[in-house]
């Protein structure tokens, strides 16, 4: 971000969190709201704010992706565990863990950022003096539109139920803020929770505005793009189960061109190119080095200006070994089979500080162009939007709406590019749903989809014991009903409390 180091605007004028009581005295040097965003420059300054906050630690580099996968089928605890996100392995997850905390307070302060810019966009755009100036503030806001949305999508997949249309109308969503001044930004001004289909209803708004905004093409991008927005519209109408609008923005982003070339294509785990740490496939390269043409958003890391780093959970070397909290499932591990060259990128067999020899996780080996001299802290770049998502997201609304067909092919496309002599893919209709979710479960590995998927999904899971993983009830031995009202994350008490009854509370 070339304009990262004039964050600190923004910061002064903008401290502000969900989960705390907010200060009632503006500090001496703090800038006056009012004076705050005038122009378009202090537009900006804002907007690079906004970038700023999701490099916080708690989410997408840090505990948002990994307490879900924690928490999923996908994870053993090893033995010699720091007990790291162990309330959430054991789904024993109370109103009072801090990373509930921290993940709520960081999307809401996204969000109360968004709404800052929102209040006082149209005092800029009163100011602006020609054409070129107008499109600058509506790329800004559609920046701005596109991150509410995305802020809100995600405290809507972790802290509500599971979209139903027949019962949407009467299910809690989340508290909707759109003011500055309201509730998270100024002043302790609490809002009960909107329905589910209001709160669906304010991201598919901020949605289909940003998509007349936003109009950055390209793929490997640290900002917004076209493509990011029809991606985050495909999620969002996929959990919603509206398939057809799934199906057409999922489309919107595999056919997108610029000119005459494709924008995204999918990285190849056949084909091999030379980094600065050797030849690797360009599958691999996209893991370490966080560049390709499949991503479609991420979120732009630098050795002196990054977030959280997901590969301390899962490596965790120690005097040259490995001491991961962490092991894979077995069953998943399995899944891969002999010709899937993912297996290469996810897993390495190595041995254990706890004398354990097989598979550890090493999916996020940190990105060396990051980590540089600075040191190893397995720090890669959030990769929050990638094509084979949106294939897999095409291939499921395909899937649901019987065309079995399309959903093959969306399979074998993504097969091919991931599989050693991959052929077609030739699933019959009573199969192809279970197919899919077993390749969302292989291809988006600790992305932190895999508890929102077994949620809208109504599907259980039980464990079992497995070598080098902690054993007894709650770990190794545990079972989940495809129903567990534990699937949606507790609001935290804070919030609840503040609030002085307006903040219903899930059932646990």
């Amino acid at each position: 971000m070339k304009l990262i180091h004039r964050y600190l605007f923004a910061s002064l004028m903008l401290i502000c969190c969900a989960c705390e009581d907010f200060l009632t005295e503006i500090p001496e040097t703090a800038i006056p709201e009012e004076e705050a965003m005038t122009n378009l420059a202090s537009a900006e300054e804002i907007v690079v704010g906004i970038y700023s906050c999701l490099k916080n630690s708690s989410l997408y580099s840090g505990a948002l992706v990994q307490a879900t996968e924690v928490q999923s089928d996908l994870l053993y605890a090893a033995i010699g565990y720091s007990n790291q996100y162990g309330n959430f392995h054991r789904w024993e997850v109370n109103p009072n863990e801090s990373e509930l905390l921290n993940i709520y307070g960081g999307l809401y302060q996204i969000i109360a950022r968004c709404n800052f810019f929102m209040n006082h966009a149209e005092e800029v755009r009163a100011t602006l003096k020609n054409e070129t100036e107008r499109k600058t503030m509506d790329k800004f806001e559609g920046d701005v539109r596109f991150m509410r949305a995305f802020a809100y999508s995600d405290l809507i997949r972790t802290f509500c139920a599971p979209y139903d249309s027949l019962t949407s109308d009467e299910t809690l969503g989340v508290p909707l803020y759109l003011h500055y001044r309201e509730g998270n930004g100024g002043s302790s001004v609490k809002k009960p929770r909107a329905t589910l289909e209001e709160s669906y209803a304010q991201v598919l708004d901020d949605l289909t505005k940003a998509d007349q905004l936003v109009t950055r093409v390209g793929s490997d991008a640290a900002f917004i793009t076209e493509g990011a927005v029809d991606a985050l519209l495909a999620r969002v109408y996929l959990y919603m189960q509206k398939w057809d609008k799934a199906i057409e923005a999922a489309t919107n982003v595999i056919e997108a061109k610029s000119g005459s070339y494709t924008v995204y294509s999918l990285a190849d785990a056949n084909s091999y190119v030379s980094t600065s740490s050797g030849v690797m496939s360009e599958y691999k390269a996209m893991w370490t080095y966080d560049t390709a043409d499949e991503i479609i958003w991420k979120i732009s890391f630098s050795t002196t200006d990054r977030g959280g780093a997901l590969g301390t959970l899962f490596m965790g070397i120690t005097g040259g070994l490995y001491n991961p909290n962490y092991l894979p499932a077995k069953w998943l591990v399995d899944a891969y089979g002999g010709y899937d060259l993912r297996y290469t990128t996810f897993f390495s067999i190595v041995n254990t500080m706890q004398g354990y020899e097989g598979e550890v996780i090493v999916k996020y080996p940190g990105n060396p162009d990051i980590d540089g001299s600075a040191g190893t802290y397995y720090t890669n770049m959030p990769k929050v939007i990638r094509l084979s998502e949106v294939y897999l997201i095409r291939a499921e609304a395909y899937a649901m709406s019987g065309e079995t067909q399309k959903a093959n092919n969306d399979l074998t496309t993504l097969r091919k590019a991931r599989i050693q002599g991959y052929g077609t893919a030739a699933h019959t209709q009573e199969g192809l749903m279970g197919e899919i979710q077993e390749e969302r479960a292989k291809e988006l590995f600790l992305e932190g989809f895999r508890l929102a998927d077994l949620k809208r999904w109504h599907k259980g899971f039980t464990r079992q014991p497995q070598s080098g993983t902690i054993t007894g009830e709650n770990y190794s031995s545990f079972k989940v009903s495809g129903n567990d009202k534990r699937y949606t994350w507790p609001f935290p008490q804070h919030e609840v409390t503040a609030s002085g009854g307006l903040i219903i509370q899930n059932e646990q």
